[in-house]
């Protein structure tokens, strides 16, 4: 499913066509982005014989650290995992989200106005369920993806969310000319690998031979979030504005994909929704 104008070529997966694991979201996987059909954002989680959990381009994820319902259920009985459906818990071991899950999958509709929507509607199970529609629209370079989720269960969600942007510059591998600037002042608490930063910046310090990872775990919960990746050389660049409170971040990355992850905090009582957006701007 490809929308299109005359700056940005996006390309949209089918839901459970291409997708079918239990840890990204089903609906509104944005595998590529093409800007004045020269430059593509978009890489993939992982390449050759090792495909990780098959995460690609601009990926959505509840819960990565908070399942809801998990530790309320035995092993073989299913729990909530928005955006995908219900899991099967296996064992009494934490929950652990590189794990393939048996999945019992919520159906994912499509809609189309001047967005594309992707709604998925859960049936109340164990006392969870949820309305979740995500929109995508696009704008000469700007891409916007805006959330919508509502509890429609009896019980309490508390869980968080957050897009893994798993991106590349065009053709260029990532290294030390990659520089990630930051709206505001971010405190690392973890760092994994070679990387080289000071409070509003962030870049690989050489071509990573390995993986590298850094997060901060309290980021400041005030307000929107602007971030922007880009080559320092060629001036190829993603800007994002994350339009909700940002309660976590973290970069991952290796020598083909980088991803930026800022996360939402989400607290919902029954009936009660919640909608937050993210709005993306691509250069050259």
């Amino acid at each position: 499913m490809i929308i299109q104008n005359n700056r940005l070529t996006v390309t949209l997966q089918q839901p459970g066509r291409e997708y079918r694991r239990s840890r990204f979201d089903w609906g509104a996987i944005i595998s590529g982005i093409v800007l004045d059909n020269k430059v593509s954002f978009c890489s993939q989680e992982a390449i050759g014989d090792n495909l990780g959990t098959e995460g690609t381009g601009l990926t959505f994820e509840f819960g990565i650290n908070k399942a809801v319902g998990y530790d309320e259920v035995k092993p073989g009985d299913f729990f909530p995992k928005i955006g995908v459906g219900f899991l099967k818990r296996e064992s009494r071991d934490d929950y652990d989200f590189f794990h393939d899950y048996q999945v019992k999958p919520v159906d994912v509709s499509v809609k189309r106005d001047e967005q594309v929507h992707f709604i998925q509607q859960s049936p109340v199970i164990n006392g969870y369920g949820w309305i979740l529609d995500r929109s995508i629209g696009i704008n000469e370079n700007r891409l916007v993806v805006e959330t919508c989720l509502k509890n429609s269960g009896e019980k309490r969600i508390i869980t968080n969310e957050y897009c893994h942007n798993f991106l590349k510059l065009g053709d260029n591998p990532v290294g030390s000319q990659y520089l990630l600037g930051l709206s505001r002042d971010v405190s690392l608490c973890e760092s994994k690998g070679v990387i080289q930063h000071d409070k509003r910046s962030i870049s690989p310090d050489g071509e990573p031979e390995s993986w590298f990872y850094c997060a901060a775990e309290e980021a400041d919960n005030s307000g929107e979030f602007c971030w922007r990746l880009e080559h320092k050389e060629c001036g190829i660049a993603v800007i994002c504005e994350e339009k909700f409170n940002v309660s976590r971040f973290a970069l991952w990355g290796m020598r083909h994909v980088i991803s930026p992850e800022f996360f939402i905090e989400i607290d919902l009582k029954p009936q009660e929704s919640l909608t937050w957006s993210r709005c993306y701007s691509f250069e050259q």
